[in-house]
């Protein structure tokens, strides 16, 4: 690993298909929807493309599984690149209008297929303003989010 991804704790070795993603996100800013099955390692993969850009980053996901996301990050990463983790339904009511992230980490974003939804209308202003979206879904074929005019994630 280069120094860009010295946030994530040594003894941690992702497996090739998360080492990739790191790896571009190292590179350049990235915008990907991360179809992994059950299992797989999508909040690692998440966590390592959050860390990679060493920038304030932002997980979005169901207000159930925000505490998980919070002991993954613990158990992953030395915590010095700031994140902070958002339930879907508080980034309906405005709670990440002022956030400082550069990338945001969507999670079960299959939940974003309804587009005239309000939570898929706030995600959508909200990836707009991020360098980097990675989207997470285990539910195939099933997300579609329109980032910008000539950008589609999914």
């Amino acid at each position: 690993m280069n120094d860009k991804e010295a946030a994530i704790l040594p003894d941690v070795v992702p497996q090739p298909h998360q080492q990739r993603v790191w790896d571009e996100a190292v590179e350049q800013p990235v915008r990907k929807l991360l179809y992994h099955g059950l299992g797989s390692g999508k909040s690692l993969s998440g966590i390592g493309i959050g860390e990679a850009r060493k920038e304030p980053y932002l997980v979005v996901s169901p207000a159930s599984l925000r505490p998980t996301w919070q002991k993954e990050r613990q158990k992953f990463t030395d915590l010095e690149t700031p994140a902070e983790t958002l339930s879907y339904e508080a980034v309906a009511r405005g709670k990440a209008d002022n956030t400082q992230a550069q990338t945001l980490i969507a999670d079960e974003a299959h939940r974003l297929r309804s587009p005239g939804s309000l939570q898929s209308a706030k995600m959508r202003e909200l990836a707009q303003k991020m360098k980097s979206v990675i989207l997470l879904s285990g539910t195939e074929g099933a997300v579609v989010i329109t980032v910008g005019a000539e950008d589609k994630l999914a």
